[in-house]
């Protein structure tokens, strides 16, 4: 687990030496134990390597293959290399034990398919020198990032936006599509944009090609055309999961995992308990003690008799006013919510133990843990008249549980498109419609989930465009205490198997079926029957109403000459923050959000006078 980063000049006089150097140390805590520099042909690579696998200097990037021909920077965790090297053995003379020489040899001998067999995270760049061409690949999910910044006839690329951002030399600027999905909670189907216009990502399951000053970007995954047959069994499900976790234990350094109370994270930590026979593994939790309603500390605490070291954070308000500025830097965009604040202290937490983290993240997303796919699972039985299923489903998720929000879900998922725009729209007259309205956002941007017209279609929009930021904000909150996070619902046999097995997620009203099923007698089972779902969550409501906190809001966002006036109505934010300030209405979540994005422009754009 590293950072990386390059830059692919077609200008024959570029200061390559300079601008990498600058990069690798804006990015340095992604990578404390080491780091290196290639050049060649007006190529230049930067890696700051945090030691994982195979600790010893023959770890060292950038690493050049045994015949000399092929350089590589790498970010991530090749977690079958094992398996790989065992594969490429006659054919390639291993010099190391890192999975970074795997990667070199599956190029060598398989090409851009190598990327077909490989299982785990990555973001890596590869230099033919006999051909000339750079390669720079991101893995099937985006587990791992890669940005990419344009001038003129230079490219760069890095791991983290804010080495791209702080050291070119250009005038930067806010992307206002980006900013108007945040804003609304929406997201479009450019999964390359980033908040600066000038900055892109590389967009999962893809590769850029650079070669004689061509640049090619090319899809290599779509989880749509993978062939895989849905599980014949909960225990098939369980088995691959297990196998999943074998491998990402495989590690040099300490390894702990987190634990939030919730089914996907205990799931993992009961697994290291039954089948793995750890109890030694170090666990890390966010704890509210005085805020019983989001507190987890039951759930955790279920596993105190089995698990010796457990980990305890408790994020404040106060801790959020005081560290604010650092935590919004370590994102380099505007976040959500402050649940992304609770993330990042429990990695804090984590990294006085460990070096490696195991987290639950993409179990939701591949299993249809969020609460409105059950409108979309309801929907597909209605459309196929099982009347029957639907009349059990739909007393079991609302009437039960007097969740009649979930109506309303349905009743809007069933509109044509151009009312369910119409009604999206409506909530939005937060916004500066003279921004919008001329960059016609509104007709463009109406959400993908609502587009989506089975069950199935939700999970694999989810996966493909709303995973992604959560793998961001865990890779940032992760890296920026030099923390290797590992995701291990996300092998991609195990994500592709669980869409094809749709009809087998949802039953009785309970999500994630075949999951729970696979699990019974081995997470306990007071959490195996919850159905809530809070996640990282924070007492964020709660937060609002404090005092020192309301008089911080005050003092940024009741200024007459906003920054974020660009994008949102001013008298609307000022009505809206009094009524929050006298406890009128609650709209914390939008605030949060108003708050962000004032923060990050005066930080990224005021002093440069864009405004």
């Amino acid at each position: 687990m590293c950072g990386i980063c390059g830059i692919i000049s077609f200008s024959p006089n570029s200061d390559s030496t300079s601008s990498v150097e600058k990069m690798m140390y804006a990015m340095k805590h992604r990578g404390p134990d080491d780091d290196g520099i290639f050049l060649m042909d007006n190529v230049g690579f930067g890696f700051v390597r945090l030691s994982i696998i195979d600790l010893s200097n023959n770890g060292h990037q950038p690493m050049t293959s045994v015949d000399g021909n092929l350089t590589i920077v790498f970010n991530g965790e090749i977690y079958n290399y094992i398996e790989l090297k065992e594969e490429l053995k006659n054919y390639y003379e291993f010099k190391t034990k890192s999975d970074t020489e795997v990667i070199l040899a599956s190029f060598s001998k398989w090409g851009i398919a190598c990327l077909n067999k490989f299982q785990g995270m990555w973001a890596f760049a590869i230099y033919d020198q006999i051909t000339k061409e750079v390669i720079i690949a991101r893995d099937r999910f985006g587990i791992k990032p890669i940005h990419i910044c344009r001038i003129q006839d230079t490219i760069f690329f890095a791991s983290e936006i804010k080495a791209l951002y702080k050291t070119l030399k250009i005038d930067f600027n806010p992307n206002e599509t980006s900013i108007f999905n945040y804003l609304t909670d929406q997201k479009n189907e450019d999964s390359q944009s980033t908040f600066f216009k000038e900055i892109h990502k590389i967009p999962p399951g893809h590769y850029l090609s650079i070669r004689d000053r061509k640049v090619n970007l090319i899809k290599w995954y779509e989880i749509e055309s993978s062939n895989q047959e849905p599980f014949t069994s909960s225990d098939e499900f369980r088995e691959i999961l297990f196998s999943s976790i074998a491998n990402h234990l495989r590690s040099d350094v300490p390894i702990g995992t987190c634990l939030s109370g919730g089914l996907d994270s205990s799931g993992i930590v009961a697994s290291l308990l039954h089948k793995y026979k750890i109890n030694g593994i170090n666990t890390f939790s966010a704890i509210y003690p005085e805020s019983p309603e989001i507190d987890e500390s039951k759930f955790i605490k279920l596993f105190e008799n089995e698990l010796q070291n457990m980990h305890y954070v408790t994020p404040t308000i106060d801790g959020l006013i005081s560290e604010l500025p650092l935590f919004l830097e370590a994102q380099s965009e505007p976040v959500r919510s402050t649940s992304i604040y609770a993330q990042y202290k429990v990695m804090e937490l984590a990294s006085k133990n460990v070096k490696v983290l195991l987290d639950g993240q993409g179990a939701d997303e591949q299993l249809g843990g969020y609460g409105y796919f059950h409108a979309f699972y309801q929907l597909d039985l209605l459309k196929k008249f099982r009347i029957n299923e639907f009349s059990n489903e739909f007393y079991k998720t609302v009437i039960k549980r007097n969740n009649y929000n979930l109506i309303y879900t349905i009743l809007f998922l069933s509109l044509p498109m151009k009312l369910k725009t119409y009604f999206q729209n409506m909530k939005y007259d937060f916004l500066n419609f003279s921004t919008y309205r001329s960059n016609d956002l509104f007709s463009q941007n109406s959400t993908n989930l609502s587009r989506c017209r089975t069950f199935k279609d939700a999970l694999i929009n989810h996966l493909k465009y709303r995973l992604e930021d959560l793998l961001k904000w865990e890779d940032l909150n992760s890296m920026n205490f030099s923390i290797e996070s590992r995701v291990p619902f996300l092998n991609h046999i195990l994500v592709e198997k669980s869409i094809a097995s749709s009809t087998l997620l949802i039953k009785n009203g309970i999500s994630k079926n075949i999951y729970r099923k696979s699990m019974e007698g081995i997470i306990p089972c007071k959490i195996l029957e919850r159905t809530d779902k809070l996640g990282f969550n924070t007492p964020q409501s709660f937060w609002f109403r404090n005092s020192k906190f309301q008089n911080y809001l005050v003092s940024i966002l009741n200024k007459e000459n906003l920054l974020c006036h660009t994008y949102i109505d001013k008298a609307k934010l000022k009505n809206i923050l009094y009524k929050q300030i006298h406890n009128q209405q609650d709209n914390n979540f939008f605030i949060w959000k108003a708050l962000n994005l004032e923060l990050w422009l005066d930080s990224h754009f005021n002093s440069r006078k864009k405004y």
